[in-house]
């Protein structure tokens, strides 16, 4: 056996020699050789160890082992002589051997930081490279001051503010192994390398940037729409597949399991654990399993024209089409940070040309149609309420809560919601009201109210809130807290360190004080609990079976990776606080996998509201076919490791991928570009992200049921 394993290893590292990948451009440059081995250091995490074989001559390889008790075990590989100067590659990539019996994902960081990460699925007994975009901080002036608003610029190019010269290490882990596991990692390298085009070819034919239908101009690549007659013709090919995919069997009117155990049917959407496992039980009794997709909104395609009108072939007459044209978001972040910014639906224009008359009813008809042949059961989040309340499909609204915020706080999205103003229960109480069909109909399984809210630390509400007005009604809620505690002023002081003079001139500040004790941390907690009260006893009274899914957390870290990013392991009294309220605790997560995800320290269901895996340049700027099918393998590999993951986890009870269609090519008023969807913004299918869903969705129930 030993002999066996000895020859098959040998034989990946064979392999490994060769294992290049596909680089369009120059021969790759090796950072790490026998030569310089000597002046990396190596620093491992959880029960990882690492170590440097010199298995090929001139070429070590890291042997990376794990134990399989760590969920995000990790070696950093750090230079310690000098930095890479990585801005005149395009990518850095390895080749990772993988001996063992199981498959493995393997991620790689840069600058061991998590949001600069790529992954590869690496089946049992096989080589794979692994290859992660190089973001760029020097780009020309001249380009920078042309190409704006974007996330992923053209020319495979993704700005950053980190300073891409100063990197000197970079992570490997491996993701949720559940059981001891070695890889072998070799060619550590710089691949390729960014052309900027010149200024002179900026002024030439670069621009228009998009065709008439919002592609990038400068590529051919599958599934590229040349002619409006290509793009009617679609429809039937699609018409075809659709015919011969029907949803899968065994499925009820709701996507339950029609051939799994009947629980008792209430009419309404419930949870229930069942040997071991939570499961959402749907209105007539089966066990159902929410396969969904979030973000099905027809005609949310605007991409902003204003200083870039000059991006675009042959825009509509904007007074004839009006429809698509709009004026409105200002940005949070970017480049229309706060700016009032005018915007064209390339998408919605593309639906038009293709359907004709009642574009948006046919397209609305077709969204259950398309989800159930793709083995998906139901409407997530941002889902528009014209979809979601005409479909046969399971939903789960989202409702942002637009009334009165601290003052003194901060926020990623928007500021902290004041739970203590009553336009919290009033503005949540309207928007219901709004969908007022949802609260009675079967087919809604409960409501997300709002999305990735910022909560700072476990102080940092009370020194928001201290840092508001007077009138600010949580200070109101604070200056009681305080005064039923402290009685004077002067005892305040004695804790705190501070000179207020009264308890008005308390209310009067308005100054950022840093006061980290145990009274901002109580007061932040009564806060959030406050809010989660308020939001929960609302929606029960208004829709009293529909579940409470939370405001979807966005901890994508949560909870094993807290060595690497210590704030979200920090976070789980939040999780704990939304577990005691939420019927189901809801989780943005946007990783390559959910097998550790759990609601902190309660027995409770848990939804994945949103997530997605994108291609290398994660916009939609080509750069051939060779580069398109590429990333499409990528996705579509990696869609079906996560959704497994999932249904492995005994409390996810669903998860609803990000999003319909893909993003605009060159950017939302936020800047987000991302090619993440199942439909092209030509609105056709992409075929191995529908392939793989199918397949998922036929299987699931067994896969769920069975382990």
């Amino acid at each position: 056996m030993k002999l066996l394993q000895t020859l098959s290893l040998l034989a990946l590292l064979f392999l490994m020699e060769g294992c290049k990948g596909k680089v369009r451009h120059e021969e790759p440059d090796l950072l790490i050789t026998s030569r310089n081995s000597a002046s990396f250091q190596l620093e491992v995490t959880g029960d990882a160890q690492a170590l440097f074989t010199d298995k090929s001559p001139g070429k070590p390889a890291l042997q990376f082992t794990c134990g399989g008790k760590d969920q995000s075990p990790c070696v950093i590989v750090r230079d310690a002589a000098k930095t890479w100067k990585l801005s005149k590659y395009h990518y850095l990539a390895a080749d990772i051997a993988n001996p063992g019996k199981d498959s493995v994902l393997a991620e790689i960081r840069l600058d061991a930081n998590g949001w600069l990460n790529q992954g590869v699925v690496i089946p049992a007994g096989t080589v794979r490279s692994i290859r992660i975009n190089i973001p760029q901080d020097s780009i020309p002036a001249y380009y920078g001051k042309k190409i704006i608003g974007m996330y992923n610029l053209p020319d495979g190019v993704i700005k950053t503010d980190q300073k891409t010269d100063s990197i000197h290490k970079i992570s490997f882990l491996i993701i949720c192994p559940g059981q001891e596991t070695t890889l072998f990692i070799s060619n550590i390298r710089g691949e390729g390398s960014l052309r900027y085009p010149s200024e002179k070819e900026l002024t030439g034919d670069y621009f228009p940037l998009v065709d008439e239908f919002g592609q990038y101009r400068h590529a051919e690549w599958a599934l590229k729409t040349h002619s409006v007659d290509e793009l009617k013709r679609s429809v039937m090919t699609e018409q075809t597949d659709i015919q011969d995919h029907p949803k899968p069997a065994g499925w009820d009117k709701y996507g339950g399991w029609l051939n799994g155990p009947r629980l008792k049917a209430t009419g309404s959407f419930r949870t229930e654990k069942v040997q071991g496992k939570w499961w959402l039980v749907d209105p007539d009794g089966y066990l159902f399993w929410s396969h969904g997709m979030g973000s099905v909104a027809i005609g949310d395609g605007t991409a902003v024209i204003t200083d870039r009108e000059f991006y675009f072939t042959g825009l509509p007459d904007s007074s004839k089409y009006r429809d698509f044209y709009s004026t409105g978001w200002r940005a949070p972040f970017g480049y229309y940070k706060d700016r009032e910014t005018r915007s064209f639906d390339e998408i919605a224009w593309n639906l038009y040309r293709k359907y004709g008359d009642n574009w948006k009813e046919k397209v609305t008809g077709l969204v259950p149609v398309r989800l159930l042949s793709w083995g998906q059961n139901t409407l997530g989040a941002w889902t528009t309420s014209d979809v979601y309340l005409k479909s046969t499909l399971p939903y789960t609204p989202i409702i942002m809560i637009n009334s009165r915020k601290i003052e003194g706080s901060e926020g990623h999205w928007y500021k902290y919601t004041d739970p203590y103003d009553s336009s919290l229960t009033g503005n949540l109480t309207r928007k219901i009201k709004a969908i007022e069909k949802s609260a009675s109909d079967p087919y809604c399984i409960g409501y997300y109210v709002d999305n990735e809210i910022t909560w700072g630390d476990t102080t940092s509400i009370a020194r928001w809130t201290i840092s508001s007005p007077a009138g600010q009604p949580a200070k109101v809620a604070l200056l009681d807290f305080l005064r039923k505690r402290y009685g004077s002023i002067s005892k305040l002081n004695g804790k705190w360190g501070t000179l207020f003079k009264s308890w008005d001139d308390f209310m009067n500040n308005t100054r950022p004080l840093n006061i980290r004790n145990s009274d901002t941390e109580e007061f932040t907690r009564m806060a959030i609990n406050e809010y989660f009260k308020k939001v929960r006893n609302t929606l029960k009274k208004l829709a009293p079976d529909k579940l409470y899914l939370g405001p979807r957390l966005d901890f994508h870290f949560y909870p094993s990776d807290r060595k690497l990013n210590d704030w979200d392991f920090r976070n789980d009294w939040i999780v704990n606080l939304a577990a005691k309220y939420c019927d189901v605790v809801s989780f943005n997560r946007y990783r390559h996998s959910a097998a550790d995800l759990r609601p902190g320290n309660a027995d409770k269901p848990v939804i994945i509201g949103e997530w997605h895996h994108v291609p290398l340049e994660k916009g939609s700027f080509y750069l051939d076919q060779a580069h398109f099918a590429e990333s499409l393998h990528m996705r579509a590999e990696k869609y079906n490791y996560y959704v497994r993951s999932c249904l492995d986890n005994p409390y996810i009870v669903g998860a609803h991928y990000f999003q319909f269609f893909d993003q605009p090519t060159v950017g939302r008023a936020d800047g987000e570009n991302f090619s993440c969807g199942f439909l092209n913004i030509c609105d056709r299918p992409y075929g191995e992200m529908v392939d793989i869903s199918r397949k998922i969705g036929k299987e699931l129930y067994q896969i769920r049921y069975s382990k």
